[in-house]
């Protein structure tokens, strides 16, 4: 039977446009996630892994296998299931984690921090006596506070205070009161409790007294040979059970005094009304103050929260136990927010979601007991804390919690790094761990254990060690290298 040329066209049109249909379903799958399996001529799920290590070029091993390419590298259509990888390059110690690819989504496994077999440090300012310090929140700026030894026997000079934002040059003298002596200055024997503005410009700092009076002052952190010290304790006649600078500003406080709270301002020297009262806990997280008030000695705790530019305290539960302190800490994260508390005594942590985006649907729910500490990283994705000592952290993104034993035995005190790393102390040893535990390795040891962590922008950390068995050696501030080609800047 003859075909007609009309009918020949038709038929090829129509076969054409299945393949160009089919072929476009194959694409758009494969893009998606789904892979075209010759052998059967089925479609499967499939994940993509993200492999990556600072430095970069290690070696890559896949369940056991090595595989040719290095970090960083995109594993495309990975079946789904779960995998052991492991990074390796010489001189560096190795990575190892346990992660798990998942149809249409990325797993990460791309923050791997490769730690030298040997990790470099350097001692710096051996020619002061510091003794602690602290940093300004974008890591440029640092102040130090220097105990010199006594020039006599029990006659130790007062304590001169230095900045630095160059820690390859001598720091720079910010205070010393045995030169620049005024009524702030007299008799100071100790300065602690360092809190820099959000900008860094200003430092608020405790100074006791040698009859050990407390006082609270505020000092420019930039350096002239005329100080800006100011004494808040005696200006304003205010002695605080707590105080802060307010969120983004240099130029006014927020403060506690017999359960009040009160707004400072230091440019018009003038003292807010009471913006809370029965107030047993306040602390800043950015833009939001988090209170916790006690109206009735036996009633129950009002867990509240302030903007900084709003006018009104909003109520956001009542707590189920009295504590004589609290750990608090807000945070958002893809699109909700979340109010973390613990308290002292009931070392429970109590979550509470949609706090201000959607109160209608606010919950609040415990997720963690036994618990002395916890720790929110930069980005809000994770919760770390020491449930029983060892770590354990909740994944916000993907309503995960990881758990790999990690101990945290004599944990005295943790910063994060970045969003994926953990700096921590325990049992004076200093350690960088992954967010889930699932790496810990030890940077250095004789490590005081009040010390803090601080961060250099050419990633390194600082830290004060000082021997257990030889506790009046004076400390030393170590600078520890994770990149060992930039030790010598």
């Amino acid at each position: 039977m003859k075909i007609s040329k009309k009918t020949r066209d038709l038929i090829s049109y129509l076969i054409g446009g299945t393949v160009v249909f089919i072929g476009t379903i194959l694409l758009i799958a494969i893009a998606t996630g789904w892979q075209y399996d010759i052998r059967t001529g089925e479609l499967r799920e499939t994940g993509l892994i993200l492999m990556g290590s600072e430095p970069t070029g290690a070696t890559i091993r896949v369940n056991d296998q090595d595989i040719t390419q290095v970090t960083n590298y995109r594993y495309q259509n990975a079946p789904l299931g779960n995998y052991a990888l492991s990074y390796q390059k010489a001189d560096f110690r190795p990575w190892k984690a346990q992660v798990e690819a998942t149809a249409g989504e990325v797993t990460f496994a791309d923050y791997a921090w490769l730690i030298p077999n040997e990790v470099p440090t350097r001692q710096r300012y051996a020619d002061f006596s510091l003794t602690t310090a602290t940093q300004s929140t974008d890591r440029k700026r640092f102040v130090f506070i220097e105990q010199r030894p006594a020039a006599a026997p029990g006659v130790l000079p007062p304590p001169r205070l230095f900045t630095s934002t160059d820690l390859s040059r001598p720091p720079v003298l910010l205070l010393d009161p045995s030169t620049t002596p005024s009524q702030a200055t007299l008799g100071v024997a100790n300065y602690d409790s360092l809190q820099m503005s959000e900008d860094g410009s200003q430092l608020l700092m405790r100074a006791t007294l040698k009859d050990g009076s407390i006082r609270w002052q505020t000092l420019a952190t930039n350096p002239s040979s005329t100080p800006a010290l100011r004494d808040i304790t005696q200006d304003f006649t205010i002695s605080p059970s707590w105080i802060s600078w307010w969120s983004n500003s240099n130029t006014e406080l927020s403060y506690v005094e017999k359960g009040v709270l009160r707004r400072l301002q230091l440019r018009d020297q003038r003292i807010s009304e009471a913006l809370a009262s029965s107030v047993v806990h306040a602390s800043w997280n950015k833009e939001w103050l988090v209170i916790i008030t006690q109206p009735q000695p036996t009633g129950a705790p009002e867990l509240r929260i302030r903007p900084a530019d709003g006018n009104d305290n909003q109520l956001v539960s009542k707590l189920a136990s009295q504590n004589t302190s609290y750990a608090t800490k807000y945070f958002r994260v893809l699109n909700r927010d979340y109010l973390a508390v613990l308290g002292s005594e009931s070392k429970v942590i109590t979550l509470f979601s949609n706090v201000l985006r959607d109160s209608n649907r606010q919950t609040s729910s415990i997720v963690a007991r036994n618990v002395t500490a916890f720790t929110v990283s930069p980005d809000g994705r994770f919760l770390v804390h020491n449930a029983n000592e060892t770590l354990v952290t909740i994944d916000f993104e993907r309503y995960r919690r990881y758990r790999f034993n990690t101990p945290l035995t004599g944990l005295t005190n943790w910063s994060w790094m970045n969003d994926q790393h953990l700096a921590m102390i325990t049992g004076g040893k200093l350690q960088l761990v992954d967010y889930d535990g699932q790496n810990s390795e030890i940077l250095t040891q004789d490590i005081n254990p009040a010390t803090p962590i601080l961060f250099s922008e050419n990633k390194s950390l600082l830290v004060f060690t000082q021997p257990v068995t030889t506790p009046n050696t004076p400390a030393k501030l170590q600078q520890i290298f994770l990149n060992p080609e930039r030790i010598l800047e």
